[in-house]
């Protein structure tokens, strides 16, 4: 969402994704959020590197190590949250706020 459309509109389709009543719970929306936030304009963020003096591929390397660091991070959190019924209420106030 977020390498494809900018981080602007990686947030309006997330919120029109969350705006479903049945949604999505809080580990779900949290992962996403912490995806969108690694990967928003990955391709200008590394130009602009680039001209910094920082290398283009160390600056996607590392920010796909990072988004790939969050995504084992996040699995481990749904195990747990799934196991232990934590964090596992729907994200429904949004529906009410976008209405």
């Amino acid at each position: 969402m977020g390498l494809l459309s900018g981080g602007y509109g990686a947030v309006v389709t997330f919120f029109y994704a969350i705006s479903d009543p049945s949604g999505y719970t809080v580990v779900e929306v949290s992962t996403l959020s912490a995806l969108i936030l690694m990967a928003h304009a990955l391709p200008i963020e590394s130009k602009i590197s680039k001209l910094l003096g920082v290398g283009f591929f160390k600056t996607i390397f590392f920010r796909l190590f990072s988004t790939i660091l969050i995504i084992r991070i996040s699995f481990f959190i749904h195990i747990y949250a799934k196991a232990s019924k934590l964090l596992s209420e729907v994200v429904g106030a949004l529906y009410y706020l976008l209405k």
